[in-house]
């Protein structure tokens, strides 16, 4: 494994690799949505991330975290580090494209779950505010079927008092040590626990390096394209990302690392990696 001679750059719970290490445990996931939520989670189930394009044409899209909770509600949540200015957009996009996968032929309308939509951002947002919610009038009945929650890592004035604690490990940039929350809530000790366990490990940090890479990569892109002219900035920076991904994917298979994890870490698809490394 490379030494990491950058000793003040760690894991962090906003970071794509912190983020889906921990909550990949239903436990925690479930802790956070009640929080943020406000309501009680009797269940949770993972659901497939990918949203498969159905023609050559139409965008291919994979989201950070998609579950059913209560068995009827479905959550998307995403977590930006970076801004890029069309989150509220692009969360309309997923709304949207999980909707009409998900309701077959001849269903009706009704059959359509309750979707909630959360965004976990970390920069200055100057975006118009998405509606919280929207509801179907169906008779006497009110039903909300969608709902939008934005939150802010910026905001230092958050109303919702059980998000405070969350706020502050999530907004952790330097090492976590156990010591720092000795007196935190048993959840969050619980997540304290796990960023120091993943420092630890080379290979989390190894594919750390991967996702740092990868965002480089996207301002690399951002960056040329302005300079070189549209066309030509954008052509130069897919080749460059291709590049870059095709290394560490490489490189990470060769270290034995198994594909799902490659594939959440480099932000790619399956048939992708399968691909590159052919």
């Amino acid at each position: 494994m490379p030494k990491h001679q950058d000793k003040t750059k760690y894991i962090t719970l906003k970071s794509d690799t912190g983020f889906k290490y921990v909550f990949k445990i239903k436990e925690n996931l479930k802790e956070l949505l009640e929080d943020i939520l406000d309501i009680k989670i009797n269940d949770i189930k993972y659901l497939d991330k990918e949203l498969v394009r159905k023609s050559k044409v139409q965008k291919e899209s994979r989201l950070d975290l998609l579950v059913k909770i209560n068995k009827n509600i479905i959550v998307n949540i995403e977590m930006q580090r970076e801004k890029k200015g069309d989150i509220n957009k692009r969360m309309i996009f997923y709304l949207s494209k999980l909707i009409v996968d998900n309701i077959k032929i001849q269903e009706r309308y009704e059959k359509i779950e309750k979707h909630i939509m959360i965004s976990i951002i970390n920069y200055e947002d100057k975006e118009e505010k998405m509606q919280s919610k929207y509801e179907l009038t169906n008779g006497k009945d009110k039903i909300s079927i969608i709902e939008y929650d934005k939150i802010n890592l910026k905001n230092k004035n958050i109303n919702n008092q059980k998000l405070k604690p969350w706020l502050k490990i999530f907004n952790e940039e330097g090492k976590i040590t156990m010591k720092k929350y000795e007196s935190a809530e048993e959840k969050i000790k619980r997540v304290a626990k796990l960023i120091e366990k993943l420092n630890a490990d080379p290979e989390a940090l190894e594919l750390y390096e991967a996702e740092e890479k990868r965002i480089r990569d996207e301002v690399w892109v951002k960056e040329n394209s302005f300079r070189q002219g549209f066309e030509q900035g954008i052509k130069q920076g897919i080749e460059q990302r291709n590049s870059i991904k095709k290394e560490s994917a490489l490189k990470l298979l060769k270290n034995g690392i198994p594909k799902q994890i490659i594939c959440n870490s480099l932000d790619i698809s399956l048939s992708e990696l399968n691909s590159l490394s052919n």
